[in-house]
């Protein structure tokens, strides 16, 4: 087996790959189209992403991206592993050495994997954007665990459908106005404002944005929910929400996505209330490079 750097003729047996261990996994089911995503990876490594792959006789078996040459956070130098794809631990455990001993090599002293945050991968569709590695891609958090990498982060990963909508009225607080604004992203933001100061924002959008599987632009994702928090409580997230998955329903969509972080119980009772289910999680690692 040897590891190599990524080239265009691997890249439909990669796509093939990234389908099947993605296959089971809620958020990923709107999977950008093979030159999509082929195209996203190139662009990657093109802007700098490291993308090496894994191949036997020249098939690929798995690959690996690493983000970040010891960029400084939290007075660390640090890089990202933000993809990790194989159906074999043996061929995880190949890609995960190499980067882990490019990433030390440039001076890193710490490595994430699957960070937390939205759109560190190079593939967008994955988790609808989001970073974190999903609990049904069970053998990479093997891989990771038994390499050293500890969990620091855990996300939900919430479904809505429209037969669990009910478009009865929200309360609106007394003197309460909302705008609605597009952001620089292609979102839309639902903002709340109160004796002309913003208390709350709402940004969500169609999945169309980030792929062009054809059911995307069918479905939602809530990007983020703010409430300032003089005005928790008061209903003014229930009501955003509730503006939020009327104006994609209007658009079309018959269902939503979200992720909240799993200790975000205020935000858990809402989003359950209004009848999101948890559909999966995901779970950060990192990994101090500084100990030999």
């Amino acid at each position: 087996m040897q590891i190599v750097a990524l080239a265009p003729d691997y890249l439909n047996a990669l796509d093939a790959l990234y389908r099947r261990t993605t296959g089971n996994v809620p958020h990923c089911r709107f999977a950008p189209s093979p030159r999509s995503l082929m195209g996203a990876l190139l662009d990657a490594a093109q802007a700098g992403t490291q993308i090496f792959v894994a191949t036997s006789d020249g098939v690929p078996l798995g690959f690996v991206a690493l983000r970040g040459r010891g960029r400084r956070a939290v007075g660390r130098r640090q890089a990202e592993v933000t993809a990790l794809f194989t159906e074999d631990a043996q061929t995880g455990e190949m890609l995960l050495d190499a980067v882990t001993a490019y990433a030390r090599d440039r001076g890193a002293e710490r490595l994430l994997a699957f960070p937390a945050d939205h759109f560190r991968g190079p593939i967008l569709g994955y988790n609808a954007g989001w970073g974190g590695l999903s609990d049904r891609i069970d053998l990479v958090a093997h891989v990771l665990a038994r390499n050293g990498f500890t969990p620091f982060h855990r996300e939900l990963h919430l479904e809505y459908v429209a037969g669990r909508y009910h478009a009865e009225p929200a309360p609106r607080p007394p003197g309460l106005t909302i705008a609605r604004r597009a952001n620089a992203s292609g979102s839309t933001v639902l903002a709340a404002c109160l004796a002309d100061q913003e208390v709350g924002t709402c940004e969500f959008s169609r999945l169309d944005r980030i792929s062009d599987h054809p059911r995307a632009a069918r479905w939602g994702y809530i990007w983020g929910l703010e409430v300032a928090a003089a005005q928790r409580r008061r209903g003014l997230g229930r009501l955003l929400m509730r503006r939020a998955l009327a104006d994609l329903w209007e658009q079309g969509c018959t269902g939503c996505w979200l992720t909240t972080t799993a200790t975000n119980w205020p935000a858990q009772a809402l989003y359950l209330a209004l009848g999101f289910a948890v559909v999966d999680a995901s779970t950060s690692f990192r990994k101090d490079l500084r100990g030999g």
